[in-house]
């Protein structure tokens, strides 16, 4: 994606600037492991990429949890091993990795700029991640919100834990229905 927006800038296409987010799992380890089993084993899941994406003002790189609780792996950041619902993260312990993990993760890549938005994965989040975790320790995670999967425009009266965002492939598979949510937006 990041080549992609680099790519479309120096050809001169961009009529005004642009600038994308991608949200991205922290742990190595995870990465490697579904880089094998849901992609096609060409490691595009690595972080050599992520400075300069971050340094480039066209994307900015923000967390998706520390391993995404993800079914495919062997084992997850979760102390029940409830793999594939992020939901289930109830727990200081499990809230600790993560968030706090994550962040400090993609801080130590980016030289110390950590990330301040967080994507739940599969959108989902427990009570105990919206209303004790996020809230209550800021100075551990540094969020400063987190989206779900509820596909609608924000509004001002939103819990910033629980912000709607609109998502490729769910809400849109196409330009034109990327434009048409924008247009409605």
């Amino acid at each position: 994606m990041f080549n992609i927006l680099r790519d479309f800038q120096v050809q001169g296409q961009a009529s005004r600037s642009v600038h994308a987010t991608s949200f991205v799992i922290s742990s190595p380890q995870a990465r490697s492991s579904l880089d094998k089993s849901c992609m096609i084993g060409k490691d595009w899941w690595g972080d050599q990429w992520w400075p300069d994406a971050a340094s480039s003002g066209l994307m900015d790189v923000e967390c998706h949890s520390w391993d995404h609780v993800h079914s495919e792996l062997e084992h997850i950041a979760q102390q029940h091993q409830h793999k594939g619902d992020f939901s289930q993260v109830k727990s200081f312990m499990d809230s600790e990795f993560q968030f706090a993990k994550a962040s400090e993760y993609i801080g130590k890549i980016l030289g110390g700029k950590r990330p301040t938005l967080f994507a739940y994965p599969y959108g989902t989040a427990s009570d105990y991640v919206v209303t004790e975790y996020l809230p209550k320790f800021r100075a551990r995670h540094q969020y400063r919100a987190a989206f779900t999967t509820e596909p609608r425009a924000e509004s001002k009266t939103d819990n910033v834990w629980l912000l709607p965002r609109f998502v490729f492939g769910q809400d849109w598979q196409s330009p034109g229905g990327l434009k048409d949510i924008l247009n409605g937006a």
